[in-house]
């Protein structure tokens, strides 16, 4: 007869509740976390005291829901207010969740995703989220200090194929990549039978079980647990894995937008204008270009100008002179040389040479 971890775990949790019938009514039961919540401007950022720590969420709507924590030191579960957590944060530690039953709607640095039964998704510690609690779920909170996952995993993966978990790790858990705002996720491989969640909700229940029973040598039964369950999510075979860099993902955007506008411009454009057209800073701008392209902003937007210089030639009556003050240029000998670099000719003779053909 097979075991449903699911009713188990919820069993196991129910076991920890403790009467406290009015920390559902404001945020003091927080101050029973092993973290320390301290208020941003807009979010609250949330550090951690030990190495791991792990938090259940079995969220009904419109109810308190249960929330069960178990730590090194404490453990414990409590009927919350959706209101004490629906609050944007970010973590010191990073954050894996899985969803067990049900499935969890959440916004993760101003994008909606949504996670399904068996899916899993590991945060690093700067990428805000907030969980919207729109329908019942039942979830997982698997918390790790960078230093604790970088001694978990370091013997534990051969492949470092670029995009899979051990990748994400090697970008992530240095301590230079403060601006990094990661994630991964995991997605079941359609299977026949139901053999893969039920052996990961099966380590899951070992995990939470050894840690709330904390019997001696439950550290290593517990180490071994989640190598194992991260050696599984890892796996081709079971998972796929989408690998979200929000930081690439802006600087592409970002990349985009700056070639559109001086393409749109068609002129000489500034750094200064440029950062006030894209709400970022100009240095920024052109290290990001220079980034993308090996190429220096002002060498693109000189070309640019040149290509439009040379089409004006075969599409306009312009003068000269008037062609470069259109381009926004002050010093005409200057233009004149870099034309005649790039063309071989004069703008005069560029346009008598290739205006009929």
């Amino acid at each position: 007869m097979s075991v449903d971890y699911k009713i188990e775990l919820k069993k196991l949790v129910s076991a920890l509740q403790v009467e406290a019938k009015s920390h559902h009514k404001n945020r003091d039961f927080l101050q029973l976390l092993p973290f320390n919540p301290e208020k941003q401007e807009s979010y609250d950022l949330y550090t951690m005291n030990s190495p791991f720590s792990l938090t259940i969420i079995d969220y009904t709507p419109d109810a308190p829901y249960l929330f069960a924590f178990i730590g090194a030191e404490t453990a414990f579960s409590i009927a919350v207010d959706t209101r004490q957590l629906s609050r944007l944060h970010k973590h010191d530690y990073f954050e894996l969740f899985y969803i067990l039953d049900g499935h969890l709607d959440i916004m993760i640095e101003g994008s909606h995703h949504r996670y399904e039964s068996g899916e899993a998704c590991l945060i690093n510690c700067n990428a805000r989220h907030v969980e919207e609690y729109r329908s019942a779920f039942l979830a997982v909170y698997l918390n790790f200090s960078p230093q604790y996952l970088s001694a978990l995993t370091k013997h534990l993966f051969l492949d470092t194929q670029k995009d899979g978990l051990p990748w994400f790790l090697s970008q992530n858990i240095q301590a230079d990549q403060k601006d990094r705002k990661d994630y991964i996720d995991f997605t079941p491989m359609p299977a026949p039978d139901e053999g893969i969640s039920n052996g990961m909700e099966q380590l899951i229940y070992r995990i939470v079980s050894e840690s709330k029973g904390k019997a001696p040598g439950y550290e290593d039964i517990v180490s071994g647990s989640l190598k194992r369950l991260l050696f599984h999510l890892q796996s081709p075979i079971e998972y796929t894995h989408s690998y979200v860099r929000l930081k690439a993902i802006r600087e592409q955007n970002l990349f985009e937008d700056t070639v559109t506008y001086i393409n749109l411009q068609k002129r000489k454009v500034s750094r200064s204008e440029l950062a006030d057209a894209l709400n970022y800073n100009g240095d920024y701008i052109s290290q990001i270009f220079y980034k993308q392209t090996g190429q220096t902003l002002a060498d693109y937007i000189r070309n640019v100008c040149l290509r439009e210089a040379a089409s004006l030639l075969l599409n306009t009556d312009l003068s000269a002179s008037a062609i470069i003050h259109r381009l926004g240029f002050e010093n005409r000998t200057a233009f004149y040389r870099q034309f005649k670099k790039k063309y071989q000719v004069t703008l005069d003779e560029y346009r008598h040479n290739y205006r009929n053909f």
